[in-house]
């Protein structure tokens, strides 16, 4: 069953009973009262220790109901002594947002929320509530009923992807489809909408909800947008559209003001994000387009394209698929699809699925009306046996004249035969990400421009998707919740200790395992098999001291955000 949060009133009461201990303030309590006690207003104390406006406001009402005050004056008249911060603090283990041994932490959700008119028959409500908690199940996704026939379904507690937004569009497409089997008249007797933002969630230290604790804003906004919406229609918050974006949904553009439920069977994922211009990649371009002319001229090419996600892999591909156009090319462009969306593959240009014996086709294909260019995008979300059949199948049966390029993360070239070209792609340098910058980013020029502009180049460092998702909604302190959907996404899949991960993302600088020893629950054993793991993993790097830090910043951005905004969405 889920939790809801509680809310409790508190009195003004300026002074410490005689006789009682005085509160306990977590080390950024203490901070942010302390800068209270200086005078400083809101936008200070956040811009003084970089944090986002709506946490100091967060932070300061816990301040209130802890001190038992229901103002600033009085919480900074309080005579307490305050713990004065070190010039580089080792910040403790959190330990005030737990439940019975889970952690209570923020966690990106998506949540589609779908109603049937009571008018409605036995028949179709019962095949409504059982489609809708089917798919919940079928995705590790948590279910909650209500009555007068509505539910939601809310994605990314278990686990966050970066196709859940794909997946709630195909589970409601689904329902309606499952429905309208039953009665012609669902049509105009269903609606469902699908809003996005942070869950706190009551989750185990390596991952995984543990059934106690769910509480989100987006399940009441759904419901209230549920409420809005016409029946026969499905809608979205700005939220989901941007997710939408970020993650390459296809006939999204007018969920926002509502389509028909039909319309959702046009929405499909296709990995396809918007365009923006191709900056800093002028090298491997250039070895694709000599690739490009050796096919043109007779000889068989096979490239392989490798990057980590928002790298570029797909803007990459699109160019080079225009200059095969320009040069009135054949092109196959096919795209690998992620298990959650039912696996296989899809052709791009009809975004029609087709089986592994039609990728075989196109490779043994002889005649003239042959594919110049055969690109398969996202290879590494294939199966691991179909990965391995397609390269055997292209290294015996790749003809002259041909291009083939197989696109993937991380991986890709451990399969790649001695006489394939392979593309790595790493950062961008920032030159180059200050024009990408520049052109994505909609703001005068002046001081906050340019701050603006070194804050993404410092957090997005080099990754051409973050930068982009920054400029889109630039901040200093916030964070987009596709940013957020990417780094959770990775992290997910790794299982890793979050007490240390979120321990070593509050830290100011890089820390030591004997720094962290003394501080970590467990014994030294399992922290050393921690570290070893997380550095194994990518997601930590050591420096020549020994020193531990995140190998990206945006992974320590996200954490802490997440960390030092535990109430923000409740």
């Amino acid at each position: 069953m889920c939790q809801p949060a509680k809310c409790n009133a508190v009195n003004d009461r300026p002074t410490i009973a005689p006789g009682h201990a005085p509160p306990k303030l977590t080390p950024r309590q203490q901070q942010i009262l302390r800068l209270l006690q200086q005078g400083k207003v809101n936008k200070e104390v956040a811009r003084e220790l970089d944090i986002g406006l709506g946490t100091v406001k967060q932070h300061i009402v816990a301040i209130f109901k802890k001190l038992k005050v229901t103002n600033r004056t009085a919480a900074a008249t309080q005579n307490l002594d305050l713990q004065q911060p070190s010039a580089a603090p080792i910040q403790p283990m959190q330990a005030e947002s737990r439940l019975h041994g889970a952690l209570l932490t923020p966690r990106p959700s998506l949540v589609l929320s779908m109603a049937l008119a009571k008018e409605a028959g036995a028949a179709t409500t019962a095949s409504f509530y059982g489609t809708l908690a089917a798919a919940a199940s079928a995705h590790d996704a948590v279910f909650l009923t209500r009555q007068c026939n509505a539910g939601e379904i809310i994605f990314g507690v278990q686990q966050v992807t970066e196709y859940d937004v794909a997946v709630a569009i195909q589970v409601a497409y689904g329902v309606y489809q499952s429905a309208l089997r039953l009665s012609p008249q669902v049509q105009t007797q269903m609606r469902g909408c699908l809003t996005a933002g942070l869950a706190l969630a009551s989750m185990h230290r390596y991952g995984g909800w543990t059934g106690e604790v769910i509480a989100s804003a987006a399940i009441a906004s759904a419901r209230a947008l549920l409420e809005s919406t016409p029946w026969g229609r499905v809608t979205c918050d700005q939220a989901v559209l941007g997710l939408c974006q970020a993650f390459g949904v296809s006939g999204f553009s007018k969920l926002i003001e509502g389509v028909p439920l039909q319309a959702l069977s046009g929405m499909q994922w296709h990995g396809m994000r918007q365009l923006h211009p191709l900056v800093g990649r002028q090298a491997e371009l250039s070895q694709m387009s000599v690739a490009l002319n050796q096919a043109f001229a007779g000889q068989s090419v096979w490239l392989m394209l490798e990057g980590e996600m928002g790298m570029g892999k797909t803007r990459l591909c699109q160019e080079l698929v225009q200059m095969c156009h320009r040069r009135g090319g054949r092109i196959r462009h096919l795209r690998g699809l992620p298990a959650l969306l039912g696996a296989g593959i899809c052709e791009v240009t009809s975004v029609a699925n087709c089986q592994a014996v039609d990728v075989v086709s196109v490779l043994n294909n002889t005649s003239l009306e042959a594919a110049r260019l055969i690109l398969l995008d996202d290879f590494h979300l294939l199966a691991p046996a179909l990965q391995l059949e397609l390269i055997e199948v292209a290294a015996h049966s790749l003809l002259p004249g041909r291009l083939l390029v197989f696109a993937g993360r991380k991986g890709l070239f451990q399969q790649a035969p001695p006489a394939c070209l392979c593309i790595a792609l790493g950062r961008l340098p920032d030159s180059a990400m200050q024009d990408l910058i520049g052109s994505r980013l909609n703001l005068p020029r002046g001081k906050q421009r340019t701050e603006i502009v070194q804050h993404i180049l410092d957090t997005a460092l080099g990754v051409p998707l973050f930068a982009v998702e920054m400029a889109r909604t630039p901040h200093l302190s916030e964070l987009a919740l596709s940013l957020w959907v990417a780094v959770q996404a990775r992290l997910d899949k790794l299982h890793l200790d979050s007490v240390l991960l979120s321990f070593v993302a509050r830290q100011p600088a890089a820390v030591s395992v004997a720094e962290l020893a003394p501080l970590y629950q467990d014994d030294l054993s399992t922290l050393k098999k921690q570290v070893d793991r997380a550095l194994a993993s990518g997601v930590f790097v050591s420096n020549a001291d020994g020193k531990l830090s995140f190998a990206h910043p945006m992974i320590r951005c996200a954490l802490n955000k997440l960390v030092m905004e535990p109430y923000a969405s409740i």
